[in-house]
Formats: C-alpha cells, sequence, structure tokens
C-alpha cells in the first residue's frame, strides 16, 4: 500500500472517530437541557372580592322594612275597623265593653282612660263623660248596651265645644272614631256623650288613648 493510500486510511480513520464523538455530544447537551422534576407551585391567597361601593345599596336605596300602614301608629286604617268583625252584644254592658275594648284596644296600641262609665239610658236621653286630655293626644271611645238599647248616638266635643267625631249605631254598640282614632287639637276638657235614640236599657262606656 502507498504512503498516499495509507494517509488517506488514516485521515477516514480520524474523521470517523471524530464524527463518533460529535455524535455523542448530542446526548449529553440533551440530558443538560431535560426538565427538572418541578418543584410544587407555592399556594397563594386570594383575598374574597370585595363588593364595590356602587353595589352596595345606600340606606336610601335600600327599602324600608315596612312602608305600609302597620308602620304606626296609625290613627286610621283597616284593622281599625275589621278589629269588630263579628261582634256581637251578647252578655251584660260591662261583659261586652271588656270584649271590645280587648278586640281593638291592645293591637293599636291603645290603654284605657280611667274606669268604665255605667248607667241607663231611655229614649232621648244623654249620658256625658268629661276627661282631660292634652293637645295631639288621640282617643277612641267604646259603648255598648243592652239589646233593647237599639239604636244609640256616640259623640266626642273638644274644649271649644268644637264636635271631634261622631258616629250613629243601628244597633247597641257603637265604636268612636268609626275607622280610627280621633285626636284633639288643643289642650282641655274632651266630652264624652252618648244618646238613646231607640230603645232604653243598661249601658257601659270606655274611653281608651293612645300613650
Amino acid at each position: 500500500m502507498s504512503k498516499t493510500v495509507a494517509g488517506c486510511v488514516l485521515v477516514l480513520g480520524l474523521a470517523f472517530g471524530a464524527g463518533a464523538c460529535s455524535r455523542s455530544q448530542p446526548g449529553s447537551a440533551q440530558t443538560d437541557a431535560s426538565p427538572q422534576a418541578s418543584a410544587p407551585a407555592p399556594t397563594i391567597s386570594v383575598p374574597a372580592t370585595q363588593p364595590s361601593a356602587s353595589a352596595v345599596p345606600s340606606p336610601s336605596q335600600s327599602p324600608p322594612a315596612d312602608a305600609g300602614e302597620d308602620d304606626g301608629p296609625y290613627l286610621t286604617g283597616r284593622t281599625w275597623i275589621t278589629c269588630l268583625d263579628g261582634f256581637r252584644a251578647e252578655s251584660k254592658p260591662e261583659l261586652d265593653l271588656i270584649r271590645m275594648g280587648m278586640l281593638c284596644g291592645p293591637y293599636h296600641g291603645l290603654r284605657k282612660l280611667g274606669e268604665p262609665v255605667t248607667g241607663t239610658l231611655r229614649v232621648g236621653e244623654t249620658r256625658r263623660h268629661t276627661f282631660e286630655a292634652k293637645r295631639g293626644q288621640c282617643f277612641r271611645i267604646f259603648a255598648v248596651g243592652e239589646r233593647k238599647l237599639s239604636r244609640i248616638a256616640l259623640r266626642a266635643s273638644g274644649p271649644s265645644s268644637a264636635r271631634l267625631a261622631e258616629t250613629v249605631s243601628e244597633r247597641s254598640w257603637a265604636a268612636l272614631g268609626k275607622d280610627g282614632a280621633f285626636c284633639v287639637d288643643q289642650a282641655g276638657a274632651v266630652s264624652a256623650e252618648l244618646e238613646a235614640i231607640e230603645g232604653q236599657g243598661a249601658f257601659a262606656m270606655q274611653v281608651w288613648m293612645l300613650p
């Protein structure tokens, strides 16, 4: 073999060796570049989302709990009338008067003023009961008679004799005011009057007032 051929063989041998080395290097470089075992992600506390100021209704925007007629004290309204639905005078006037008062008084915040007024009325007779009132005070008066006292009138007059309220009942009992409490606009004596229009018999009358 000539020197030229031997030289070529040697060069080829060296080239082959170098190629083999160069092919092994990418393997080691690829290992270095492979992803490491990932560490657990840190826990991040996310604060609860707070509503914006515009999302929170202001007190003026919030509807009132109750803007109806039960936001008292109310001096008139449906319950002032319906509290006596179904009521009948069936016993002694004093006992029936207690039932009337308890049906309509406490529910509307009323309390008794003094003792009941009792007596007997004949046709055309009027019984007056006077009590003191402060300006702005409100009242309701209940009266009930025996069944034979079949038609009565119940009135209230103020310190200046002005008529505050009046009702005429075609039965033996009545409530004044008819559809709620009545109020006085000046301090002084108030007169409650019960008149027998038809019939005669015993009666009982009670004044109730708002505290």
